[in-house]
């Protein structure tokens, strides 16, 4: 792996190293919120063969009623040829959802924010620019994170999850700051 590639794992672990350096997992103050546990990862696969790249940062909040509340940041890269001419697909991205207890699916409910890749084939060049964007993307979602944890949100984000199983689209952004605010 190249420097260039630590950087991006390093800036993509931002949000799961930052969480587990937090009061927040500390087994009292999860009990104060209705949460028994708390997991995690990040991992990121370097420029293949292909020229692609991906990888992810999460962090699962658990209640005792099986309900997961899920932190993530993730990034993917993906390039080729169609036909001849060069095609990239790009994304990084930041987002909240929710587990239902039992279900097994993951409920994505509002976006936390995103970072725009460059318009052109990415070089190792272009990674440290790219990682820099990824922590701050992190710091957000971590903030994200951190407000429904302060204000005890979580059955407002399981009432979030409901609506979207429902049929709303997902949220542009966390609807809760919006009613906290008002």
């Amino acid at each position: 792996m190249s420097e260039e590639e630590r950087q991006m794992a390093q800036a993509l672990a931002t949000l799961w190293d930052t969480f587990i350096r937090s009061p927040l997992g500390i087994p009292s103050n999860l009990a104060a919120v209705g949460l028994e546990r708390y997991s995690g990862r990040s991992n990121f696969n370097g420029w293949d063969r292909a020229g692609d790249f991906y990888g992810r940062s999460d962090v699962w909040l658990t209640r005792q009623d099986g309900v997961d509340f899920v932190w993530t940041v993730a990034v993917l890269y993906e390039q080729g040829s169609n036909d001849g001419e060069f095609f990239q697909q790009s994304c990084a991205y930041a987002y909240a959802s929710t587990v239902p207890g039992g279900t097994g699916a993951n409920v994505g409910l509002y976006n936390i924010g995103d970072v725009q890749l460059p318009d052109h084939r990415l070089t190792f060049r272009d990674l440290p620019d790219f990682a820099s964007e990824i922590v701050r993307l992190s710091e957000r979602c971590f903030d994200d994170l951190s407000f429904v944890y302060q204000h005890n949100l979580f059955d407002n984000l399981l009432s979030l999850s409901d609506q979207r199983i429902n049929g709303q689209d997902q949220w542009e952004s966390n609807p809760l700051r919006s009613n906290q605010n008002a």
